[in-house]
């Protein structure tokens, strides 16, 4: 890859399409990317001037984050696609389509976090889980030789998963901090949270499949979902609202945001 290219993928947040990939950035995704980006700015408009309570008000605050940070994602790498011909992968793979928090087939793939914000996954993943996962002094292909080594090898899987997100939680923290200068508390805590939940649902599908339960792939997506929703809304929301207040406050101390009002909390 030339040089230049491959400076402009390390300074924005964008990841090279793998070999293979099927959904990339290009002409095709300009129409979903500024639908995106209008959508974003109508639920900050309704979140700013209307009076929201109950469901839409729930709605709205759930579909933020992801407006949010599609947006900021997809557009720099719609742009970097266009301008320079890098072949990029699609930030975001559709994670509502999720029918998993933990992939079914592995415990060291997830399919929500796999959708979500692709490039920065990998980041994660290559900083926090393949170290802790791979960095021990047996490795998987000897984990294999005894029922005890695999049992070990299970654990240090999970432990990196835990790593993982502990990484991603304190990451997130940090991001809020330095716009705040304060701790959210519930961004850490959120991302916390996806080792435990990730582990229950690996031990409700070995339950179902015991019970001989399989069920349908719309109430997967619809639980997935559910449950992603609800720990949102308890611990992520909160600090997105936080910064949504600020955000506005500052634009219309800058005159630059004065069409309306933030709604009163």
């Amino acid at each position: 890859m030339p040089l230049c290219r491959r400076m402009l993928l390390m300074n924005i947040p964008v990841s090279p399409a793998a070999p293979g990939a099927r959904r990339l950035v290009n002409l095709h995704s300009c129409l979903p990317t500024f639908c995106t980006a209008a959508a974003l700015v109508a639920a900050h408009y309704a979140l700013a001037c209307c009076q929201l309570t109950g469901w839409p008000l729930w709605l709205l605050q759930c579909l933020l984050p992801y407006l949010f940070a599609s947006t900021a994602m997809e557009l720099p790498a719609l742009a970097l696609a266009l301008l320079s011909g890098t072949p990029v992968a699609q930030p975001f793979n559709r994670p509502y389509l999720s029918t998993s928090i933990r992939h079914a087939a592995c415990p060291a793939t997830w399919e929500f976090w796999g959708r979500w914000n692709v490039g920065g996954s990998r980041r994660f993943r290559a900083a926090a889980y393949d170290p802790v996962l791979f960095g021990c002094a047996h490795g998987p292909a000897e984990a294999a030789s005894s029922k005890e080594a695999v049992q070990v090898s299970q654990l240090r899987r999970w432990a990196a998963v835990f790593a993982l997100f502990g990484l991603s939680g304190v990451i997130h923290e940090l991001f809020f901090f330095y716009i705040t200068r304060q701790s959210s508390g519930g961004w850490l805590l959120f991302f916390c949270l996806q080792a435990p939940l990730m582990l229950a649902e690996a031990r409700l599908r070995q339950l179902a499949g015991q019970a001989g339960i399989h069920p349908p792939r719309l109430l997967k997506q619809t639980a997935t979902l559910a449950v992603m929703c609800a720990v949102g809304l308890w611990l992520f929301i909160p600090g997105v609202m936080d910064l949504t207040r600020l955000f506005a406050e500052h634009f219309r101390t800058c005159h630059t945001y004065s069409f309306c009002s933030p709604a009163r909390r």
